[in-house]
């Protein structure tokens, strides 16, 4: 585990944040005029800040939490760029566009 303060952690999901700002970079929240990627910085926040985790691959994952989903990233472009722990946890908060809507959610 690479802690939130370490050089590792922090190269770690600073580079993260630059994907995910670049992957979302011109998509903007349901209101319109906020930058959608204030959504996984939030996200990213809650995690450090709230929860406490000091982990750098949870920060990292929080913060690519949608690029599957919402942009154009695959699993192998994340896992090239972060590591397969960093692309696991991004998988596993990506919902599965096969099901329909109300299920994908409550999955």
């Amino acid at each position: 585990m690479t802690r939130a303060g370490d050089d590792e952690a922090v190269e770690l999901w600073q580079r993260a944040a630059g994907f995910a700002a670049r992957s979302h970079r011109n998509q903007m929240r349901k209101d319109g005029v906020t930058p959608y990627v204030a959504h996984p910085f939030r996200v990213a926040m809650t995690v450090r800040d709230v929860f406490g985790c000091a982990d750098g691959a949870a920060i990292a994952g929080a913060l690519l939490h949608d690029t599957i989903e919402d942009t154009g990233a695959d699993y192998d472009e994340i896992a090239e760029a972060f590591g397969a722990e960093v692309a696991g946890l991004v998988v596993a908060m990506t919902k599965d566009a096969g099901l329909p809507e109300a299920q994908r959610e409550a999955a």
